[in-house]
């Protein structure tokens, strides 16, 4: 994978999201490299410093941005992903969550093929939905407006009031993907 992609993305979000610090975040990164830090250290830190649920969570859309700043994600950083996540106190399905998040803003990034059938594009919408609100392909409507409250109080953009203006736009463009994945499900259940 290329670093140099990765690097310029973590200095980039650094740098908009904490504009009036003075740190140079490609030293850190590179002093890292240098000296490694065991990941259980780091998530056993997290776990016990980091109380807030949608802290943990902006962490993982964090590491999930990192990659798939190349495009996509690669089943060895999904399950890394997955393995920090639950290191850190984060359950599986809002794991799930935050990678169907960002698939799905890769998949609507991305043209589809048009020899795809229509079926084929419903079905893994379907799925895709189902993964950002985390629930199962069979889930009721009352399952899925449940998990859909429950990721609404986790992700609306009023909890990020007090934070910088574009991690409110963070949250916003989140929680506009929850609702859409909400209207969608909805619409097929109805």
């Amino acid at each position: 994978r290329d670093i140099k992609q990765k690097m310029n993305y973590i200095e980039s979000y650094f740098s908009k999201h904490f504009p009036e610090e003075k740190y140079d975040f490609r030293y850190s990164l590179t002093e890292s490299n240098r000296n490694p830090q065991k990941l259980n250290g780091i998530t056993l830190w997290v776990k016990h410093r980091v109380r807030d649920k949608s802290q943990k969570m902006q962490l993982i859309y964090f590491l999930a941005g990192i990659c798939t700043v190349d495009g996509s994600f690669l089943p060895i950083e999904i399950d890394l992903l997955k393995s920090i996540g639950v290191k850190i106190g984060l359950s599986l399905k809002e794991i799930d969550s935050a990678i169907g998040m960002y698939q799905s803003y890769e998949r609507s990034s991305r043209k589809t093929a048009s020899s795809r059938s229509s079926k084929v594009k419903t079905a893994s919408k379907k799925k895709l939905s189902c993964q950002i609100l985390g629930v199962k392909e069979s889930a009721t409507f009352e399952e899925i407006k449940k998990a859909y409250r429950k990721m609404v109080k986790l992700h609306h953009p009023d909890r990020f009031h007090n934070e910088s203006l574009e991690q409110q736009k963070m949250a916003e463009a989140k929680f506009i993907t929850i609702q859409k994945a909400y209207e969608y499900l909805e619409m097929i259940n109805n």
